[in-house]
């Protein structure tokens, strides 16, 4: 009936939509010479690209500073957030999936089908769902910070700093009476409730010394101490079967039935410790070392405490006095510098033995705790990364020309991974220092003004980094061969990046004619995916697979920038090269990407009889096609116009008549254009994502 009267669904169109968002800012700011303050409050507002989708948010925050002697001074900063977050049921692959040759609504126009095809394989109507669900996120945030500064005696000041950093997030859903999900599972409507709340505690006390001495020597020497306190709790409900949908989860009290409840709390503790001194001769040499002490509650007994000393030195050789009437070199400083730091990432108690709660097979209930799938390791201790740069700043007649370039080194030992164990032993994992990783780079970046002449200036701008990580050490172990062993199960190999894929290289579409008899794939049928021999051993084994890196080359960005008599315009362009992307809407049942035909997926140049393609395989309604995955890894090199603005500040001699300092109106337009091979909405999403959007933005600034 849909094939013959011409009307398919664009599934795109129907869910997608344009969505409007606006943002408003307001700031106060005034004082005397003894007290100061700054109210600012806020709103933004976001319509979804999908229906019952949204974000709003209001903010604000307050900033006083007081000088209640000449010696000591307090202030405080206080911010608060409410946002509301509405999302739509489902994912983005429940609708571009669906087939085209469907009917959303009854013949009245109205009428939402729950199935859209009435062929033998269902297809709920994703509209049915999201109009009989309803999910919302509520966030308060809250950050209390005062502080009190006190000169002691000259040269010599403390300073105390207090914070109180709250995060409390209500999530709450409900899926009604008519939701397929709660229809299949024979209940009427099912609610969730959760609440989490995150508390963060930091108390400084930062002792400081400054001093200037005859010959030009400054010296300048810091002391600190300080305690962080996280805590986290949650707990949540879950409900079925209700009288109505009304009240949605707001009526979980009168749930005829309720899951089990949940409730979590964890807490982390850190104290730490700095010394610091810093010296400089005539603002010539100037020499920094460090070292801090940090002291962590999620590691073991014997390694809380790491220790992550730190120096640097730099020259400002256009000081000398050898260059320093060169007049074109306005800046020119050499910067080396070590140091080690620290990564206390993981969760609380994973050191300690914890235990899982299990339940009996039919009714839920508990019937006693056995060990988790992770080994405690109670030696467990901080990840330590030890980094050597060297920089040059250079600046050039009066700033015309200027830039840094920067190469660094970076040895990180210990790393924090888990680390799989034979079942045998009871367990799946155990989190361990294993192994070390390197990565080398290179950051520049150059700008310059080309032109500069009766109110007309043009700025350009370049970046350009390139990062080299590979693994140098993994647990010690040796292979057959006397070399460092691999673990091919977590994907870590010698002297490649911690962050690969590892499998088959598609090497085409097997075709007619073809000697597949005596190739590497003998069993193989002319349309099927051809798998490359990569050791050339004529089979192909688990011996053929390479690794491929995720991670770009390099990337870099080009912008601009003019300004002319009140008129000012940007552009940023971007660049992310090389690397490896895995792409599911070329592989995933759940995407249409396996081939069998089975949901709407890319339109894909497949092979037949009659179209000898050696792009994508013959389809195959009954199973996907072998080695399908070696299809998915596409070049993820991409370049991207990512942000445009133009505008137009009045005349001072104008805005003054209205009464007002600065007016100032502006167009802002992202993600203008992108261009890459990556099949799919952008390269920078994940696949089943929603589409990275164009924002067209039009603002307005006013200061009075």
């Amino acid at each position: 009936q849909v094939k013959n009267s011409g009307e398919y669904v664009d599934w795109e169109k129907l869910m997608i939509r344009k969505a409007v968002q606006h943002k408003h800012d307001v700031l106060v700011q005034s004082g005397n010479d003894k007290t100061k303050f700054a109210l600012g409050i806020g709103g933004y507002f976001q319509d979804g690209m999908v229906i019952n989708s949204g974000f709003q948010k209001i903010s604000g925050r307050l900033n006083i500073d007081h000088k209640l002697t000449k010696k000591l001074s307090v202030g405080a900063n206080l911010t608060y957030s409410h946002s509301w977050k509405q999302t739509a049921d489902g994912t983005f692959n429940t609708f571009i999936t669906m087939p085209p040759l469907a009917k959303v609504y009854e013949d009245d126009g109205t009428t939402l089908r729950k199935d859209v095809t009435e062929a033998g394989e269902s297809h709920y109507n994703p509209l049915w769902n999201i109009n009989n669900s309803k999910y919302r996120t509520l966030t308060t945030r809250q950050l209390y910070n005062v502080f009190a500064d006190w000169k002691i005696v000259k040269g010599l000041s403390w300073r105390f700093n207090a914070s109180m950093n709250t995060r409390g997030v209500e999530s709450d859903s409900y899926l009604g009476q008519r939701h397929t999900s709660a229809v299949s599972a024979g209940q009427k409507g099912r609610a969730s409730v959760s609440r989490s709340t995150n508390n963060d505690y930091l108390v400084e006390n930062i002792l400081n010394y400054s001093g200037k001495f005859r010959g030009g020597h400054n010296l300048d020497a810091t002391l600190m101490q300080s305690v962080n306190i996280i805590t986290y709790k949650t707990m949540g409900i879950n409900g079925t079967d209700f009288a109505n949908d009304d009240l949605y989860w707001n009526a979980i009290g009168s749930a005829q039935n309720f899951g089990v409840p949940s409730y979590g709390l964890s807490e982390r503790r850190m104290v730490s410790f700095l010394g610091r001194l810093r010296y400089n001769w005539n603002d010539r040499y100037l020499f920094t070392a460090a070292l801090r002490s940090d002291g962590s509650s999620v590691f073991g007994a014997s390694h809380k405490f790491g220790w992550f000393p730190s120096a640097s030195f730099a020259w400002r050789v256009n000081q000398e006095p050898w260059l320093r009437n060169v007049g074109w070199i306005s800046n020119l400083k050499l910067r080396l510098s070590w140091g080690q730091v620290g990564n206390q990432g993981v969760s609380p108690y994973t050191t300690l033995g914890l235990a899982d709660k299990y339940l009996t097979e039919f009714d839920g209930t508990a019937v006693g705790y056995l060990p988790s799938g992770t080994l405690p390791n109670p030696d467990l201790k901080w990840e330590t990364s030890s980094s050597s740069n060297i920089g040059l700043d250079f600046g050039f007649w009066d700033g015309r020309l200027s830039g840094t370039v920067e190469l660094y080194d970076t040895q990180t030992t210990d790393l924090l991974v888990y680390k799989s164990l034979s079942q045998s032993l009871g367990y799946v994992n155990q989190l361990v220092n294993m192994g070390a990783v390197q990565n080398r780079g290179v950051e520049v970046t150059l700008n310059t003004v080309p032109v500069c002449a009766r109110g007309f200036e043009w700025n350009l701008g370049l970046t350009f980094a390139k990062n080299d990580n590979r693994i140098k050490r993994i647990d010690g172990s040796l292979d057959s061969d006397g070399k460092p062993a691999n673990d091919v199960n977590n994907k870590w190999f010698i002297g490649e990046p911690m962050n690969v894929y590892y499998d088959y290289v598609f090497d085409g579409i097997w075709q007619i004619g073809d000697d597949i008899s005596s190739s590497s794939m003998p069993d193989a049928n002319p349309g099927d995916i051809r798998i490359r021999d990569v050791n050339g051993d004529g089979r192909i084994d688990v011996d053929d697979r390479v690794v491929m890196r995720r991670d770009p080359d390099w990337i870099g960005t080009l912008s601009t920038s003019f300004s002319w008599k009140g008129i000012d315009l940007s552009a940023e362009l971007y660049a992310s090269v090389g690397g490896t992307i895995y792409n599911k809407y070329l592989t995933s049942f759940e995407t249409g990407g396996d081939m069998t035909g089975k949901r709407n997926g890319l339109r894909r140049n497949y092979w037949t009889v009659n179209n000898p393609s050696n792009e994508a395989p013959a389809p195959n309604m009954t199973q996907p096609p072998a080695y399908i995955t070696a299809l998915g890894y596409q070049d993820a090199t991409y370049v991207r116009l990512r942000n445009v603005q133009i505008g137009y500040t009045f005349p001072k001699r104008l805005v003054e008549k209205a009464y007002m300092q600065k007016l100032r109106l502006y167009m802002t337009f992202t993600n203008l254009w992108t261009r890459t091979d990556v099949l799919g909405y952008g390269p920078e999403g994940d696949t089943g994502s929603y589409p990275e959007p164009r924002i067209f933005l039009f603002g307005l600034n006013v200061t009075f």
